[in-house]
């Protein structure tokens, strides 16, 4: 039995930009963290469909309105910090931006999708000096499934601890009825509320943000614009 308070802690978390180019950030700054970050000769990416769709149009944060999975990536393992989780890129400064620029320009990334894999799915090796590093992410954005260096499996850190609760509690809500969901709305207290506004003060602030700016594929704002026609 998980209470509302712990569904809400566990499965709304803030995140800095679109949930698939973090996630990609993400994976390749865990796989990164194994290795010397300033020797990278290559990085190879692979996305399932879903995940590579979705990043392809979309602005990634804190990188002045740079698009693509394969920046993604690179600007993940050269400044990316994966004990921050979705806010991964909170880290990045002006030279990582321009590191990861010049791997993409040299084609030292590059992106694979994976034909036969639905869903989230990550996949990042790199490749430093006389080393391989990998980490995978499967299922939800930030679940670490597999860490690797030169093949010999590395110990995931503290944040397991909250993958494995999260997954504990998806598999717990798909068991329940609508009725049983709703049921827990009766016992949300002034904290929950408060938090629950946060992230939707949060959301407004960027969707604002995207009438204004026309950001990422625009589409709310052509939807915005195309009420007054």
């Amino acid at each position: 039995m998980y209470s509302i308070k712990e569904i809400l802690k566990s499965l709304v978390v803030p995140a800095l930009g679109c949930t698939e180019v973090v996630s990609i950030a993400l994976c390749s700054a865990y796989s990164a963290s194994l290795i010397d970050r300033e020797h990278i000769d290559c990085i190879e990416v692979l996305l399932s469909a879903d995940v590579f769709r979705n990043a392809l149009g979309v602005i990634i944060p804190k990188t002045n309105g740079l698009k693509g999975p394969d920046i993604a990536s690179a600007v993940g393992a050269v400044g990316g910090d994966p004990l921050l989780g979705m806010e991964v890129l909170n880290t990045i400064k002006p030279y990582h931006i321009q590191k990861a620029i010049e791997l993409v320009k040299n084609k030292k990334v590059r992106v694979h999708v994976a034909e036969k894999v639905r869903g989230l799915y990550v996949k990042t090796k790199i490749f430093s000096n006389k080393d391989i590093s990998e980490a995978e992410i499967k299922d939800y954005q930030d679940k670490i499934t597999c860490l690797k260096l030169n093949g010999e499996l590395k110990k995931i850190n503290t944040t397991q601890t909250k993958q494995d609760k999260k997954t504990s509690i998806l598999s717990w809500i798909k068991k329940k009825s609508l009725k049983e969901l709703l049921e827990l709305l009766k016992i949300l207290d002034k904290d929950d509320f408060e938090y629950l506004k946060e992230g939707l003060d949060r959301n407004l602030k960027l969707a604002e943000y995207g009438l204004q700016k026309r950001s990422g594929l625009g589409f709310g704002f052509c939807l915005d614009k195309s009420k007054d026609k």
